[in-house]
């Protein structure tokens, strides 16, 4: 079919790019909190935020100049690390538990692990195995493992159909300057860091 990207307000931009999974992804997450210690004191923990963001990196072989001058395009129209846009997860974190039908607001995962963090902002993606990308915004929990989005899912989409299913994140790359390793003349590497951005999930002004 085709990709269909909903619920991501704006801005709309996706880095749909996977990495090279023979450099395992870096997948960190932020305490919120710091540690304080003056002289002659104890340490203590100063909480910053109770949002708590996520920072990947993931690392890029690209075996044709396609792929190289998407990645460089991106970074540019980007502006580094002014503007955001939205990163898959390349994780496979949920698994759905029945078969998605056309027009529904429903979808079911085989465990409860979702329900722990979902935030109501929070975006999930199914990637097919025919290649296309679906994203969609969770609103509401109506079970442990049932779940209602925001726009209706535009297919059917059997269990045998989800090559990925995890979360889709808003982000600014977390670097202004890109090395980019040249193997040969048609083989090239490089390593993307990304900074998610909890609290501009919702923000009212699109593309800054």
């Amino acid at each position: 079919m085709a990709d269909s990207i909903a619920d991501l307000g704006s801005p709309a931009a996706v880095f749909v790019l996977k990495p090279d999974w023979t450099n395992e992804p870096s997948l960190r997450l932020s305490s919120g909190r710091e540690v304080l210690q003056y002289n002659g004191a104890r340490a203590s923990l100063r909480p910053l935020s109770t949002y708590t963001g996520r920072t990947i990196e993931y690392a890029f072989s690209v075996f044709d100049k396609e792929d190289e001058l998407y990645i460089l395009n991106f970074l540019q129209t980007q502006r580094g690390r002014k503007l955001r846009f939205w990163i898959p997860l390349w994780f496979q974190e949920f698994q759905l538990a029945e078969a998605i039908v056309n027009g529904s607001y429903q979808f079911k995962i085989n465990d409860s692990d979702f329900a722990d963090i979902v935030k109501y902002y929070e975006r999930i993606f199914i990637y097919t195995n025919a290649g296309d990308l679906i994203t969609r915004k969770v609103l509401s929990q109506i079970d442990a493992v049932t779940y209602v989005v925001e726009t209706a899912f535009d297919r059917n989409i059997a269990l045998a159909d989800v090559s990925f299913f995890g979360r889709i994140i808003l982000c600014r790359f977390d670097q202004d300057e890109l090395e980019m390793s040249c193997e040969t003349d048609r083989v090239s590497s490089c390593s993307l860091a990304f900074k998610e951005l909890p609290k501009e999930y919702d923000h009212p002004f699109g593309g800054s």
